[in-house]
């Protein structure tokens, strides 16, 4: 039988990280929605000097699987600014929800302040060229859907859709978004009015019925201005055609 998750994590962190600034204990089984296979996320804090390079670990300890997100001080400044400019706040999370380990000092309830601090304010808005390349990207998709030629391309295609549609109405509303499971729970959370319908329509479209997807793509797209294709031109980055070539 396993321990107590908390108890798997703080020993841990005693026997092994000791030196660490502060350490964060996160994921679904903070949030009480563990699963049979879900592991333990922990996010470790070390001052510059003490550790040079940040790295991610996986492990088993006393029959849990443990995620180790060690950090120093400069390389969670760096993750943080990277999630709010990409969108998807996973270290920001673990910081802001979860519990403080190894000791409470002041440092640990700073970083913890300054990623719900975060949180709140949200992602970096998209610029006017980003929401148009997301509405070229997904008309072409809705498109391929509504045409496909065969079962499995249409399967893809779908895939492909539910995280770009999902993604491109959050961001555009300026919500947080996520990949594979944290997207579902970012946009039910964003929009609980509209995540049952997003999910219907999906599974609909799954069964070979399209229009009801279509017409939900179409109404999360009008705020934006629609569907894109027509007459779209989007220029290559400016480091693109500066490249010198070895051809």
């Amino acid at each position: 039988m396993k321990k107590d998750y908390l108890i798997t994590a703080q020993n841990l962190l005693t026997e092994r990280f000791s030196k660490a600034k502060a350490a964060f204990v996160a994921g679904s089984v903070i949030r009480k929605e563990a699963t049979l296979s879900s592991d333990i996320d922990v996010v470790i804090v070390y001052d510059k000097a003490l550790l040079p390079k940040a790295y991610r670990h996986s492990l088993i300890r006393e029959g849990w699987p443990i995620e180790l997100f060690v950090q120093n001080t400069n390389s969670v400044a760096y993750f943080f600014k990277q999630e709010i400019a990409c969108g998807f706040p996973a270290l920001i999370d673990m910081v802001a929800h979860g519990k403080i380990g190894i000791s409470e000092n002041d440092y640990a309830f700073r970083l913890q302040e300054k990623a719900l601090e975060l949180e709140r304010a949200g992602p970096a808005s998209l610029s006017v060229e980003e929401i148009n390349q997301r509405r070229y990207g997904i008309t072409d998709i809705l498109d391929d859907i509504v045409s496909y030629k065969t079962v499995s391309e249409l399967h893809g295609s779908l895939c492909q859709l539910y995280q770009e549609l999902a993604d491109f109405y959050l961001r555009a509303n300026q919500k947080w978004s996520g990949r594979g499971k944290s997207l579902v729970r970012a946009f039910k959370k964003a929009f609980p009015e509209l995540s049952g319908e997003y999910e219907t329509a999906f599974e609909q479209a799954f069964g070979g019925n399209v229009k009801p997807l279509s017409e939900l793509a179409d109404h999360l797209l009008l705020p934006f201005g629609g569907r894109l294709w027509a007459n779209w031109k989007s220029y290559a980055c400016d480091e693109a055609d500066q490249y010198s070539p070895n051809l």
